[in-house]
């Protein structure tokens, strides 16, 4: 079995006679079962350690109720993939120019380094706001090979030009400027004007056609991460257009 699994409720009643149907794609595969407890059962039997994922249009449907997880992990190279398509949306969104005048990333190093490297080109001044120490000379590289100004702060200060705008993917509790833009990585993000979701983002390229068309919903960032693949530079993206929420079975309930 691959691992793209979509799991369907057969829309009519003894729409076939045997446990469930499978049908495999390319780059994934669909299980239809009826609509009974027990027909999920059996799929956990014979898929419980595959991530079964429930056709969009079903996760409503009472046979599921308490048997589904919602699933929001991003991957750091889906995160590398799409981080300057989103900027440059954003930047327009909250009429601000491009190249901005800093960027501040709120996020551990190692993961600051890969966002500074995709940003490169959008600004020549970054901040990375963490409180711990840098290890290494991590960023001097950036410096040499691209010309990148990058300094280290350990919290927010007040002195934030109009023209900056955060990243941010650190989940712990941060003091955050209230009038500067925020794209927000985070699986808790701030609540307030001026911030975009990014884990909210809608994308989408052929990578994913087989099994983003048998899940039936929106796809973003977790979906790509889920299906274990990274969005194409020609990916579309659109940051006004909402992603839908990914459900899980939850095998542990059986």
């Amino acid at each position: 079995m691959g691992k793209n699994i979509v799991l369907k409720i057969a829309e009519k009643k003894g729409a076939f006679s045997h446990a469930y149907e499978y049908s495999e794609y390319e780059d994934a595969a669909v299980v239809t079962v009826k609509n009974k407890t027990s027909a999920l059962r059996r799929i956990v039997r014979r898929m419980g350690e595959e991530n079964i994922i429930v056709a969009h249009h079903d996760a409503s449907l009472r046979v599921f109720e308490n048997k589904i997880k919602e699933y929001n992990d991003v991957s750091k190279d889906v995160v590398i993939a799409v981080i300057e398509k989103i900027c440059r949306q954003s930047a327009k969104k909250f009429s601000m120019p491009i190249p901005f005048g800093e960027i501040y990333v709120a996020a551990p190093h190692h993961y600051a380094y890969c966002i500074i490297n995709a940003l490169s080109g959008l600004s020549r001044l970054f901040t990375v706001v963490s409180p711990y120490e840098i290890t290494g000379k991590m960023y001097d590289e950036l410096y040499f090979k691209q010309g990148t100004i990058i300094r280290h702060i350990p919290i927010f200060n007040n002195d934030i030009r109009d023209d900056s705008i955060i990243i941010r993917f650190d989940e712990e509790e941060m003091h955050y400027p209230q009038n500067t833009a925020i794209i927000d990585f985070c699986k808790q993000p701030l609540q307030r004007k001026n911030i975009l979701h990014a884990r909210n983002v809608y994308i989408y390229d052929e990578s994913i056609c087989d099994v983003q068309q048998l899940w039936g919903g929106n796809s973003g960032a977790s979906f790509y991460t889920l299906a274990g693949k990274v969005p194409d530079k020609d990916a579309v993206l659109d940051i006004d257009r909402k992603n839908d929420k990914i459900f899980l079975l939850d095998t542990d309930v059986f």
